[in-house]
């Protein structure tokens, strides 16, 4: 049951960190959120591997997944994660990502050869009908003005479950989830570096109001990385990417409880995440 514990701690972490950027997008704009959170993350997380792991003995063949991890997890997940925040709210955006786990089993299936029981199957299904009833009870009457914001989440989703694939891969040959977390950091702090040289939007307002939330997630998501290399260390991918999808959940209790006012959590909102909990519970137990 480790695997699928630090799965949840993943899972949980994510949905503080959601309902961190949301608050956080209030004053900030996004990529200056990401530029702060990124930071606090790859100083944490490479403070931590010199701490405590006694020789950095790096794997080439690692490094190049890590790299892969961070460029299309870190840099292009994240970042679609955090636009859809800005565009449709945390709770919704929370709960479209948790698609995912159905791009991570086929491209585990695919790349790796890993096998899908029947409860996991059904596990991941109910998983995806949560997430769908969610979705489709938050609308309302401006589903129709945000139709196309949807993919934004959605292809985070498509991102962020291939980066599980790539992860599995590479922690197979790197037996080190922190040295692993930290390669993936700094790659991704890289390419958000390099990006926003290009396009002259490079800022560090960290004395602004709104910074302080990214400090507390950039921490926040170094636990919940840390916590999911180390989950794909110990257990599959099929298994781990539905329980990490699950973050939805708290993602809704943590808005319903720090977004009054901003975010509004409905009673179909509570019963897509209900179908989520059974579903985790059948991959769990698959």
């Amino acid at each position: 049951m480790i695997p699928e514990l630090l799965a949840i701690c993943a899972a949980v972490s994510w949905g503080v960190e959601s309902v961190l950027v949301r608050k956080g997008l209030l004053t900030l704009t996004i990529t200056s959120g990401l530029m702060i959170n990124w930071f606090v993350s790859t100083i944490t997380l490479w403070l931590f591997a010199f701490l405590f792991l006694p020789s950095l003995s790096l794997n080439s063949g690692a490094i190049m997944f890590f790299v892969l991890v961070g460029v299309i997890g870190g840099f292009l997940g994240l970042f679609l994660f955090y636009e859809g925040i800005h565009r449709l709210g945390a709770a919704l955006t929370s709960t479209l990502l948790g698609i995912y786990p159905l791009f991570a089993s086929f491209f585990a299936i695919i790349f790796i050869g890993e096998k899908i029981t029947l409860l996991i199957f059904l596990g991941t299904l109910s998983i995806i009908l949560g997430v769908g009833i969610i979705s489709r009870m938050k609308s309302g009457s401006q589903w129709k003005f945000r139709k196309l914001y949807i993919f934004i989440p959605i292809l985070s989703a498509l991102f962020w479950g291939l980066a599980d694939t790539i992860r599995k891969l590479g922690i197979d040959l790197l037996d080190s989830p922190i040295l692993a977390a930290a390669i993936g950091a700094i790659t991704t702090l890289t390419c958000l570096t390099l990006f926003l040289a290009y396009r002259g939007e490079i800022s560090f307002p960290i004395n602004e109001r709104g910074s302080k939330y990214f400090v507390a997630s950039g921490f926040i998501t170094s636990f919940a990385v840390v916590a999911t290399f180390m989950a794909f260390r110990l257990g599959e991918v099929i298994t781990i990417s539905p329980l990490v999808s699950t973050s939805p959940i708290f993602t809704l209790l943590f808005s319903h409880v720090f977004l009054k006012g901003i975010e509004k959590v409905t009673p179909f909102l509570v019963i897509g995440a209900i179908v989520i909990v059974a579903g985790s519970a059948l991959v769990t137990i698959g």
